[in-house]
């Protein structure tokens, strides 16, 4: 990773709890997105997080246009949705 390191926000979400969990962690960006399709662009992303101590690469999935918060946690949710439903079906 290229970037310089920044401080983000990092959303789980608690199914238990049927809400969204936020806990900051510091990232680094990849200085090149990996791929492009359609309205997003992905980045491979190195993601430290204080506690628990966690560090690991991840996709950060972007819109090429600006678009409001919540449509990122409806995308979430259908993704999360059909890769569930791809699990029952196995």
């Amino acid at each position: 990773m290229k970037g310089e390191p920044e401080i983000a926000v990092k959303y789980t979400y608690d199914q238990v709890h049927d809400k969204w969990k936020r806990e900051k962690v510091q990232v680094t960006f990849a200085a090149k997105p990996f791929a492009q399709r359609g309205m997003r662009v992905c980045y491979k992303v190195r993601m430290f997080q204080v506690s628990p101590p966690i560090e690991g690469v991840l996709v950060a999935k972007m819109f090429t246009q600006a678009v409001k918060p919540e449509i990122y946690f409806e995308e979430a949710m259908v993704s999360w949705s059909r890769r569930s439903e791809n699990e029952i079906l196995k």
